[in-house]
């Protein structure tokens, strides 16, 4: 059980700076400089992603990119400029990347249709609460007609997570977002898909736990073995000065740092479970290490705690626990529910 603790970030208030949105779009979180999102198009037949990358106020990259076995089939990068003084998308100026032929114009004007309609779309939506998923039924040609569009603010530049056929199927996904760390942060322009982990179908019952035992490492880190580790740290915030100064919470601002990609991993979202309400945030998802080519299971678990727990306290901020567990992914596999209440334990 917890004792009384001393270890805690504070998180200061104000994170305005360097945050935009497309024009006409006014999101719960806005972009910021950098920030990207890669979506799996099932429309065409090839694996294809189409990524967009948000420079600064008003520039902007599109890059479609369509891969097999790990190796590119087809790679053509627009960037573009806005007028940012309206609120729609108009275009100033546009270079292209890649090598492109007769038989690419499709592609590119794709790449133009998707921006607009992607724009177009979420403007209409802009009266909406965002702090819930936003669930429209539209008719999108290039999706099979009428679609299911669900939209989560966690998603940065339009919003858009999942566009359903009527029967269900997914015709477009978000598969991971991020945020460029340097002018030599290459995860944006070498994305070449995403990878999952080969699990086995062995599962054992919700009752087993594995045979090892936690040991602890440091103050507030335990490994099991080597098949997982178990990581926590303390957070304090005035959320009430927080909400105030950036028009979003706090957990609404870490429901978007925990769910990005980094430069040197992938967070997948394809199959992630995330869960977010007023206290707390629960998020499992898999890894991809750009260096090693490893994936990984992830499980955090953010949520409230009593202030008493802590050595020094004050009355105006609130606290929070950060929980974290790493694993391999045949390990998670097995003892997911045995992860769980580790991670859920209070």
């Amino acid at each position: 059980m917890l004792k009384k603790l001393s270890m805690l970030i504070l998180i200061l208030a104000s994170l305005c700076t360097g945050l935009f949105a497309v024009p006409g779009i006014n999101p719960l979180v806005p972009d910021a400089s950098g920030q990207y999102v890669y979506y799996r198009d099932y429309s065409f037949m090839d694996e294809t992603y189409i990524g967009i990358l948000r420079y600064d106020e008003g520039t902007y990259a599109l890059r479609f990119c369509s891969c097999k076995n790990d190796k590119l089939l087809k790679d053509i990068t627009i960037y573009v400029t806005m007028n940012t003084s309206v609120d729609y998308v108009d275009l100033t100026g546009e270079r292209i990347s890649g090598t492109v032929g007769t038989d690419d114009v499709e592609i590119l004007n794709y790449l133009h249709d998707f921006l607009y309609e992607f724009a177009s779309r979420r403007k209409k939506q802009n009266s909406k609460d965002f702090s819930d998923s936003v669930i429209v039924y539209d008719d999108y040609s290039q999706f099979g007609g009428s679609v299911r569009i669900e939209y989560d603010f966690y998603i940065p530049i339009f919003n858009i997570a999942e566009i359903q056929a009527e029967d269900g199927t997914c015709r477009l996904e978000a598969v991971c977002t991020g945020i460029l760390t340097s002018n030599n942060d290459k995860t944006f322009s070498e994305f070449k898909g995403i990878k999952h982990a080969d699990i086995s179908e062995v599962r054992v019952s919700s009752d087993d736990i594995p045979a090892e035992e936690w040991i602890q490492q440091d103050n507030n880190l335990w490994t099991l073995g080597d098949n997982a580790i178990y990581a926590t740290n303390y957070l304090a915030c005035d959320e009430a000065d927080f909400l105030a100064k950036n028009g979003f919470s706090f957990l609404q601002y870490y429901a978007c740092t925990f769910l990005s990609s980094t430069d040197y991993y992938y967070v997948l979202l394809d199959d992630a479970d995330i869960l977010i309400d007023t206290d707390s945030l629960f998020f499992a998802y898999e890894t991809f290490d750009l260096e090693t080519g490893a994936n990984q299971k992830t499980m955090k678990h953010f949520s409230k705690i009593d202030s008493s727990l802590f050595e020094e306290s004050d009355e105006k901020y609130t606290y929070y626990m950060l929980s974290e567990i790493i694993a391999e992914p045949d390990f998670y596999s097995e003892y997911e529910d045995y992860l769980l209440s580790v991670i859920t334990a209070e």
